[in-house]
């Protein structure tokens, strides 16, 4: 869904030029300065006839780390035209071609060409130099590959076509110690259709949907670009990003086949409305996202045979991640839901011919928090492939609430809470971990019957049925018919205990 908004910010950032006291030149240079803060390199040659400038012979070249080679962009030329009323209008006639070409160790070249043209094309550019502000409105567009280069035994053949109803906006560059990016975008409904031949005649294929998009994006970089390999500095620096986006729902059939006719999976998806946002700064990075519904079928590859079909609503998740080492504790968070979880009856059918299984929706509710110590930075590649050999992370869990724990379905209904600290000096009392201090409730129901539907199954045997039921009775007590629970607390000596029996 982000695809036709990376496509625009180019167009943009290509030296297209500004308004007021702006010339060519300067923005020229805001383009220059926007790629180079993306770690690229953009050449191109310039010619003035008038208030018209004519960019051609446009390249973007970007140096892949640890040597890797380089990876160039090129792209049609481009048509500026200074008004007298100080804005300045970009035209690339009915179309624009990008070509995307590498050389890879031990791949020999890569290259991709993608042809976009559009009904109409309008972009208009105001503001100073330094400081420039695009505002583009793109109808009907579709955009195709129309040549490749890939090596010989990786791909026999490879399609690819996005269709766009429309898509407009704004692009802010703004230059100083930091390059600052402001984007508003609005994507109308959309369709992708891909297939992939491989050199042996296997296959697959690609067909999607969107219903529309809106996003609003904020982008500070470094104006000499960073490490990709260790964005650890960049982030000190102030680099970050900002990204929430609304969308409508889509839907999307993925095939592969064995060879042509002979299919082997289907997976179909389908998707309400959703909502997504993403910040990563020097705090961590932090991401949520909701969808108000969702539908998969998926056909088994033989020798298995049936289709599965889920559906589900109300899913959510939450996720929050330090990136950066510190002395101090830095909260992280891992959170998701997923309400009314239903299988449909072949689905059922599959697993419990006999219906065994109460069939009813089932959902699941995870939010755990808390706090830890990073002694390492996660974007640093390059500590990862130490830590690698070393088979040691360095982070310390100081605190966990557990918020939500909860599952449902199958008969079986979970639910449970709890909060712990932990006291990184104190790694004796329990070897090998901080000391945790703490308490934890569960309560569980409908076990006694998912057991006896496992041996009525013949999944279980009645004897273990029996041995998991005395096990489990070390930590739960009964509370009711097929109901129990439990309470286990962790005092500061280390001891634990469940229901106020002592277990260490």
């Amino acid at each position: 869904m982000f695809r036709f908004s990376l496509i625009a910010l180019p167009l943009a950032a290509l030296g297209t030029t500004a308004a007021a006291d702006v010339t060519a030149d300067d923005v020229w240079a805001n383009g220059v300065a926007y790629m180079a803060a993306l770690g690229g390199q953009i050449t191109g040659t310039l010619v003035r006839d008038g208030s018209v400038v004519t960019v051609s012979d446009i390249s973007i070249d970007f140096t892949l780390p640890l040597q890797l080679g380089h990876v160039t962009l090129t792209t049609s030329p481009q048509i500026m035209t200074e008004h007298g009323d100080g804005s300045v209008s970009v035209g690339y006639g009915d179309g624009i071609a990008y070509t995307i070409a590498s050389r890879l160790p031990n791949l020999g070249p890569i290259s991709a060409t993608l042809d976009m043209r559009w009904q109409s094309f309008d972009m208009t550019c105001t503001g100073t130099p330094g400081d420039i502000t695009y505002t583009y409105a793109i109808k009907s567009a579709t955009t195709a590959l129309t040549d490749y280069t890939l090596p010989k035994e990786a791909v026999g053949s490879v399609s690819l076509t996005l269709q766009n109803d429309g898509i407009d906006g704004t692009i802010r560059v703004v230059e100083g110690d930091m390059l600052r990016i402001s984007a508003v975008t609005k994507a109308g409904p959309a369709k992708t259709d891909m297939t992939f031949v491989d050199s042996m005649g296997g296959a697959s294929s690609y067909q999607a949907e969107s219903r529309g998009s809106d996003s609003i994006t904020e982008l500070v970089l470094l104006p000499g670009g960073a490490d990709l390999l260790n964005l650890s500095p960049a982030l000190q620096a102030g680099m970050s990003l900002s990204l929430k986006q609304t969308a409508q729902g889509g839907s999307s059939i993925t095939k592969t086949f064995a060879t042509a006719g002979n299919m082997l999976t289907n997976d179909t998806q389908q998707t309400g409305a959703s909502d997504a946002a993403v910040r990563i700064d020097q705090t961590g990075i932090d991401m949520t996202a909701s969808v108000n519904s969702w539908i998969t079928s998926y056909t088994l590859p033989e020798p298995a045979s049936g289709q599965v079909d889920v559906t589900g609503r109300n899913v959510a998740a939450h996720i929050t991640i330090p990136l950066l080492s510190g002395t101090d504790p830095q909260p992280f968070r891992y959170a998701i839901r997923l309400d009314e979880l239903t299988l449909s009856d072949d689905t059922w059918a599959l697993f419990d011919p006999t219906a065994q299984f109460p069939r009813d929706p089932g959902s699941v509710d995870v939010d755990i928090t808390g706090t830890a110590t990073f002694g390492f930075d996660v974007v640093d590649a390059y500590t990862w492939a130490d830590l690698y050999y070393t088979n040691d992370i360095p982070v310390t869990a100081n605190s966990v609430s557990i918020d939500a724990l909860t599952l449902n379905g199958a008969g079986l209904a979970f639910a449970g809470t709890g909060e712990f600290t932990f006291d990184p000096t104190d790694t004796y009392t329990i070897p090998g971990m901080p000391r945790p201090q703490g308490t934890a409730t569960m309560s569980l129901a409908g076990l006694s019957g998912f057991f006896d539907r496992l041996v009525a199954m013949g999944l279980m045997d009645a004897n273990e049925a029996m041995m998991t039921r005395l096990g489990m009775g070390m930590v739960f007590k009964a509370e009711g018919t097929d109901s129990l629970t439990s309470s286990i607390v962790i005092d500061e000596a280390g001891q634990i205990s469940a229901n106020g029996q002592r277990l260490r």
